[in-house]
């Protein structure tokens, strides 16, 4: 595995869920790329939808977590 893929998984083991916010610290621009090559090595992963504030109005993010066994 990547460092990125790393990363994500351990945040979103100890987080429970993960929007792009929480790992820009971290380097990871990308995170839908890293997502989507965590999901092709068969791990299960939910998306869902929020809608946000921002300066100018709303926008809707995603949010990632890990599928239950």
């Amino acid at each position: 595995m990547t460092k990125q893929k790393d990363v994500v998984l351990e945040l979103l083991e100890e987080r429970g869920s993960i929007t792009q916010k929480d790992v820009l610290d971290f380097g990871i621009t990308r995170l839908a790329a890293v997502i989507c090559q965590i999901k092709k090595d068969g791990i299960g992963i939910r998306t869902t939808s929020e809608k946000v504030k921002t300066r100018y109005g709303t926008t809707v993010i995603a949010r990632y977590s890990l599928c239950p066994d």
